[in-house]
């Protein structure tokens, strides 16, 4: 693939797609982005490794061009944070788990226990996957974390999942991740439409009346509709992340396309984004200006609680996305 300045050569796709984790770290020695930074490098290493490089950087589903690796982006913050396949395109989804708990110790970075990972690949053994396993690498206070990501099949059973999660009969889970650092684990669950009553059952999961009132916000301003409207026009996604000590969390997603698409989510993310975040973000360095016609197509949305006051929002991008909005803007 060539296009405006991002060349088709696999091993350069790979050096332009680290050099976006480079630039979004900046300059802050010793900070824990260049720790994020520097794992991508061997992450794009193993997919550069490919018997397919045709499929090199088109073959996931984690992006909608089909790149391997998103970067994730926040309304209240600049951390570094990306998410990405862990194996090459002709490793089998089945087999992925195996190769993310590789990569990651290969890292440096703490693996799943026995336990969980004998869990997680009795959930997914004989049945249909689309993508098994990846990692996400972001800045977490002063450190580096790592989160596994693991598949959960349509036909795997419900019994898995903990009884203080709140479960609708219309929405079964899809996704398991992990911070093994915290053992925190959390449950994502497919869209659907939220009555007024099914949110606060998931709200209800937090015991500060605050925390349900921003997410409640944040739905709001993700939609910019009032929060019972915005409830009526859109699929909702949600997770519930729980700690060791029982303590659960509550997030919302949903697609760009159910707000509106691209031009809208970057308004919603640069209207709700602080001055000061706007003066060091990438994202609004890079999108506020584009006209919308040349706006890369915005992954998935999220509203969650941040560590500050009211709620966040984040969005993904395409690192290959990334890299050509770089490219076209000279920065290095």
């Amino acid at each position: 693939m060539e296009s405006r300045g991002l060349t088709s050569d696999v091993q350069a796709t790979a050096l332009a797609l680290a050099g976006v984790a480079t630039v979004l770290a900046g300059a802050r020695e010793g900070s824990a982005a260049l720790g994020v930074a520097r794992a991508l490098p061997q992450c794009l290493g193993v997919l550069a490794a490919t018997r397919n490089p045709e499929k090199a950087w088109s073959f996931s589903g984690l992006c909608a061009d089909g790149c391997p690796l998103e970067f994730t982006f926040s309304n209240r913050h600049v951390g570094l944070s990306f998410t990405v396949d862990a194996a090459p395109p002709e490793c089998a989804p089945q087999d992925r788990l195996e190769a993310a708990v590789a990569l990651a110790l290969r890292l440096g970075y703490a693996g799943p226990s026995p336990q969980k990972v004998r869990q997680w690949g009795a959930m997914q053994a004989g049945r249909t996957l689309l993508w098994g396993a990846r990692l996400g690498f972001r800045e977490q206070g002063n450190r580096a974390a790592l989160k596994y990501y693991v598949e959960v099949p349509a036909a795997a059973p419900a019994a898995g999942m903990p009884a203080t999660v709140p479960r609708f009969d219309d929405s079964h889970a899809v996704m398991i991740g992990h911070d093994p650092d915290h053992d925190r684990t959390e449950f994502y669950f497919q869209r659907r439409l939220f009555s007024l009553k099914d949110l606060r059952q998931v709200l209800d999961v937090l015991p500060s009346a605050a925390g349900r009132g921003a997410l409640e916000d944040g739905i709001e301003q993700l939609c910019g509709r009032r929060l019972l409207e915005a409830l009526y026009w859109t699929y909702f996604g949600y997770s519930v992340s729980l700690g060791a000590d029982g303590e659960a969390v509550p997030a919302f997603f949903a697609k760009s396309g159910a707000i509106g698409g691209a031009r809208r989510a970057r308004g919603r993310m640069l209207q709700t984004m602080p001055e000061a975040v706007k003066e060091r973000s990438l994202y609004h360095r890079l999108l506020a200006g584009l006209p919308d016609s040349a706006l890369p197509e915005h992954g998935i949305m999220s509203v969650c609680l941040g560590t500050g006051p009211g709620p966040e929002l984040r969005t993904g991008l395409s690192g290959l996305a990334l890299a050509r909005l770089l490219a076209d803007a000279g920065v290095r």
